[in-house]
């Protein structure tokens, strides 16, 4: 083959910038997604509620000390910040950008986190959630809280990650925190979207979700190719599902582990007003 003349240089190094620089924005171009749910279970009274939702970080930055992540955060203007796990992640050890983050976050509004299949799997997690906990941010491991929203309570839940997809029922979990028996509107955080109808059955509102990278790439109509958990063509991969009563918000994450590029897919934060149907 013979040499590249002179004329095809310039066209050959702008198609390379050009993909680079796409694929970066794919991978790095921060968006924020604004969801209005009205619920029918949620207190009707109940004035809008902002939750911003923070998933899958895998310790990745967003400038220095996240300066672009926090200044997403800031623009949202959240009343509540929900963390849905992987903010480290267990192939690259640290927990600084992750840290830097929710001190971030803690700052702007009250920040609550359950684990993701990451933090079980790290050996990191003690110290992470005791430096959380020295901060304010509040963990919801199995366990449950109410939270008042001016005259109006609604209940949060969280459950941690076991590291597998193989464990304990969730919605076995949840009738240990009487998730059945109470007439709050409830908000769950969970890491795995596969088990909505666990969540379901469980007695829960509201689930807010992550893991599936969004799939990772996504396509017009077909939307996420590939998904931990529940593999080709996944079911759950971001947005709002409903099943019965249940309705599940699906965040696509912000970084990558195994795979390490997302296309038609960036990094995203999920902004919910939830209101009550009047």
């Amino acid at each position: 083959m013979p040499p590249l003349s002179g004329g095809w240089v310039r066209p050959v190094l702008l198609a390379a910038v050009f993909l680079v620089s796409f694929f970066w924005w794919q991978n790095n171009g921060l968006t924020l997604t604004r969801i209005n749910l009205a619920h029918p279970a949620a207190p009707n009274e109940m004035e809008p509620l902002r939750i911003l939702q923070i998933s899958d970080l895998h310790n990745k930055r967003f400038g220095r000390g996240q300066a672009r992540l926090l200044d997403l955060i800031g623009q949202a203007q959240p009343d509540l910040i929900v963390v849905t796990g992987d903010l480290i992640d267990a192939r690259r050890p640290g927990m600084e950008n992750a840290l830097a983050l929710l001190r971030g976050a803690q700052a702007m509004a009250p920040v609550f986190f359950v684990s993701g299949n990451h933090e079980a799997g790290s050996g990191q997690t003690g110290d992470l959630l005791a430096e959380m906990e020295r901060m304010g941010v509040v963990v919801l491991e199995d366990r449950a809280m109410e939270w008042s929203i001016g005259p109006e309570t609604i209940r949060l839940l969280g459950l941690s990650d076991p590291g597998t997809a193989w464990a304990d029922r969730p919605s076995f979990r949840l009738e240990a925190m009487d998730a059945l028996k109470s007439e709050r509107f409830q908000v769950l955080l969970a890491h795995r979207p596969e088990w909505f109808s666990e969540y379901t059955a469980g007695g829960v509102d509201l689930v807010f979700a992550g893991h599936a990278h969004g799939g990772q790439i996504r396509l017009p109509v077909v939307g996420g190719l590939l998904a931990p958990g529940q593999g080709v063509l996944p079911r759950y991969s971001a947005g709002v599902y409903q099943e019965d009563q249940g309705v599940m918000v699906v965040s696509r994450g912000l970084g990558n582990s195994l795979f390490p590029l997302r296309l038609m897919n960036r990094p995203e934060l999920v902004l919910v007003t939830l209101t009550g149907e009047k």
